[in-house]
C-alpha cells in the first residue's frame, strides 16, 4: 500500500464536490484518494484534517462575528467562553486519559450496533449524504488497526417515521465491564451543560413572555439547523 498510493493524486479531495447534491454513493476513487491521504501523512487522521480543510474544518464560520454578536447580546459569559472554545480549540475541554491496546481491541471486535446490518442501504444513503457534504472521511475499516491514538465507539441508526435517518453514537458503551469508553475518559465537571431536553418549552415560555411584553409588535423567530452537529 505504501508504494501503491504513490500513484494516486489526492489532491482534488480539497476541492468542493461538482454536483454534490446529485451525488448517488460515495466514489470508490475518493475513497483510494482518502487512503492515499493517510498513508502520505502517517496515518495521523488530525493532519489529514488540516490538509483537506474546507467544511472539514468549519472553515465557512465567521467565529469573530459569532463571538462578536453573542457580546453585543449580552449573552452569558460562561456561554459565550463555551462556545469560543468549541469553534477555536475544540471538544472536549478537558480530557485526561489512556487506553490499552487490549481496549481497542474489544470496540473493534464488538462492531457496531445491528441495525447498521439490518439496515444497510439506508446506512450507504446516510453515510454519502454525509461524503457529499464533505462532513466525514469514507476508509475501509482495516485501516483502523494501523492509525494511532485511535478509539472506536459503535455506530448504530436510528430511524424514526417522518424524520431523515440518522447515526447515533453511544459513547458511555462498554463492551465489558472493564473496557473504558469516550465518556469515562472526560471530566463532565468542566464541560457545557446538555440543554437539548427542554430548549423548545424554553423556546415556547419565551415567545409567551415576548408577547406579554410587546402586545403589537411582530415577533422575529429563526430555525436552526444543526444537521451537520450529528
Amino acid at each position: 500500500m505504501m508504494l501503491w498510493f504513490r500513484q494516486v493524486n489526492f489532491l482534488p479531495l480539497r476541492d468542493p464536490i461538482d454536483n454534490y447534491s446529485e451525488q448517488k454513493f460515495i466514489d470508490s476513487l475518493r475513497v483510494q484518494q482518502f487512503i492515499a491521504t493517510a498513508l502520505y501523512y502517517d496515518l495521523d487522521i488530525p493532519v489529514v484534517i488540516r490538509f483537506l480543510k474546507g467544511n472539514y474544518t468549519g472553515e465557512y464560520r465567521n467565529t469573530p462575528g459569532t463571538i462578536k454578536a453573542l457580546q453585543d447580546s449580552k449573552c452569558d459569559d460562561i456561554i459565550i467562553a463555551d462556545v469560543q472554545r468549541t469553534l477555536l480549540t475544540g471538544c472536549s475541554n478537558k480530557m485526561t486519559a489512556e487506553s490499552t491496546h487490549q481496549n481497542f481491541l474489544k470496540f473493534f471486535r464488538y462492531g457496531n450496533y445491528t441495525s447498521i446490518q439490518q439496515s444497510l442501504d439506508k446506512v450507504m444513503k446516510t453515510l454519502n449524504k454525509e461524503d457529499r457534504n464533505q462532513y466525514l472521511l469514507p476508509f475501509p475499516n482495516w485501516i483502523a488497526r494501523f492509525i494511532p491514538n485511535l478509539h472506536l465507539t459503535p455506530q448504530g441508526l436510528l430511524s424514526k417515521t417522518g424524520k431523515n435517518d440518522r447515526f447515533i453514537l453511544y459513547e458511555s458503551f462498554q463492551p465489558d465491564w472493564e473496557s473504558v469508553c469516550v465518556n469515562m475518559m472526560l471530566d463532565m465537571t468542566t464541560e457545557p451543560t446538555i440543554v437539548y431536553g427542554d430548549a423548545f418549552d424554553r423556546q415556547l415560555i419565551r415567545i409567551w413572555n415576548l408577547r406579554l411584553t410587546h402586545p403589537n409588535e411582530e415577533i422575529c423567530l429563526f430555525d436552526d439547523d444543526v444537521e451537520g452537529a450529528f
